[in-house]
């Protein structure tokens, strides 16, 4: 089928490793029937990461074009790394895109309701990652605001920054009362959106603490632990514990026993920080 160009759009997806880019980029091609059968991430069948090493890694290495077509028009889905080795794969893909879509990964009901709020009064695509599990309720208080691309202190210390992102939110908050009993005060940090990073409240939590710690239900490599790094190699260069599943290949489960497994639950994410405090 050939289009005119007035009906050709390229639409590009921005955001951290992990927050579903693929994944989403994998349910266009689905529901638009340019594919019969959904791949996932996890077990290395999907469209766009068709590299060896993409399978090996879990990760998008460079920008895979995904065409597919609706009412008429043939819509270019770009989607593109999310670890910030490779953000010249993102560059490129901005100038041929005629709009790119943002993805926040809200930590609660309360943020979820925030984000789609601000979906609607951004100007521009927005698509937003949920995690499967329910979430205690952590932003329910009066002074709470949510503005894309900023983090939210959600509570103050001086012996170390844990930031968070998405499910993992709780589970650091629940580490912070745990380290409180053992004499360690832990500030912690809910970023809901990584691209672009708050970087300004990054650094300076770091300069306050002096140790810093991430946690996030994704690789170590290429997610928050790797665009905080980046952050604080450059204007503040401070001791970083990274929290997250490790460079193994992801399974499928339980969602709580995984975080279990993966030490991202309250606990586990407890028992690393202490160590790492020592």
């Amino acid at each position: 089928m050939s289009y005119s160009v007035q009906n050709i759009r390229n639409v590009c997806l921005l955001g951290h490793s992990g927050s579903g880019k693929t994944s989403l980029a994998e349910s266009l091609l689905f529901m638009t029937g340019a594919i019969d059968r959904m791949g996932r991430v996890a077990d290395g069948n999907t469209v766009c990461d068709y590299d060896p090493e993409e399978v090996k890694r879990q990760i998008s290495l460079s920008t895979a074009v995904a065409p597919i077509d609706y009412k008429g028009c043939r819509i270019n889905v770009l989607d593109t790394p999310g670890a910030f080795d490779f953000s010249g794969e993102v560059m490129e893909a901005l100038r041929a895109a005629d709009a790119a879509i943002i993805v926040p990964t809200p930590a609660d009901d309360v943020e979820a309701k925030a984000c789609v709020k601000a979906a609607y009064e951004y100007n521009g695509p927005v698509y937003l990652r949920f995690g499967r599990l329910a979430v205690p309720v952590i932003n329910d208080r009066p002074d709470y605001k949510f503005e894309l691309g900023k983090g939210v202190v959600l509570r103050e210390g001086k012996d170390v920054t844990i930031v968070a992102t998405g499910l993992c939110v709780s589970s650091a908050l629940e580490a912070a009362e745990k380290l409180a009993a053992d004499g360690i005060d832990a500030k912690i940090i809910n970023i809901h959106t990584i691209k672009p990073l708050d970087e300004e409240l990054i650094v300076a939590a770091a300069k306050e603490t002096g140790k810093v710690v991430t946690v996030e239900e994704h690789s170590v490599i290429g997610g928050l632990g790797s665009a905080v790094c980046d952050a604080l190699a450059e204007k503040c260069p401070v001791p970083v514990k990274k929290i997250g599943v490790q460079d193994v290949f992801g399974e499928s489960g339980p969602a709580v026993a995984l975080l279990a497994k993966y030490k991202l639950d309250g606990e586990g994410v407890y028992e690393q920080v202490k160590e790492f405090c020592k």
